[in-house]
């Protein structure tokens, strides 16, 4: 049996996205939600996004349903929604959708793909865990972010 999973997206798969259609139509829910981080438009003409490492709950993986369990974690206390929502240079709020599906396969198969995300090589993109607010809680969301390097924490230390 395949378990729901959460997804916040922010970009190509936004409802009204250029992807949307293709990969998230089948999302039995979407609501509207914010992120703490940062949006940097890439020169191939699409979002990436970069959050706190701190906010950072666990990283994904091909158990697909395992992963989509995690959606079911309850958010650190030190991410409590004051301190969540508090204005954090360099860091503000990203505003995206959370898309609820039934189940974890093949959704997060195919998201990966088109995300650019795999275990066994470098990639684009990371899957990982977040909290996101939405509908007034914090909720533990999956969410497509690029990987942190030497070069962007230097230039953007929290």
């Amino acid at each position: 049996m395949s378990s729901p999973f959460r997804l916040f997206v922010y970009g190509t798969l936004k409802l009204g996205g250029d992807n949307h259609d293709r990969y998230c139509r089948d999302a039995v829910a979407i609501t509207p939600a914010l992120l703490k981080g940062r949006i940097v438009e890439r020169p191939e003409g699409y979002p990436t996004l970069f959050v706190p490492p701190d906010l950072i709950m666990a990283y994904g993986s091909t158990a697909y349903e395992m992963d989509a369990d995690l959606c079911g974690s309850s958010v650190p206390s030190h991410m409590s929604p004051p301190q969540y929502l508090k204005p954090c240079l360099p860091w503000g709020h990203v505003f995206g959708h959370v898309l609820l599906f039934h189940k974890a396969r093949p959704y997060m198969e195919h998201l990966d793909m088109l995300e650019d995300f795999f275990l066994d090589r470098p990639c684009m993109y990371e899957r990982v865990l977040v909290p996101v607010w939405s509908i007034g809680d914090l909720l533990s969301c999956w969410t497509y972010i690029s990987p942190h390097t030497h070069r962007f924490a230097s230039e953007h230390r929290s």
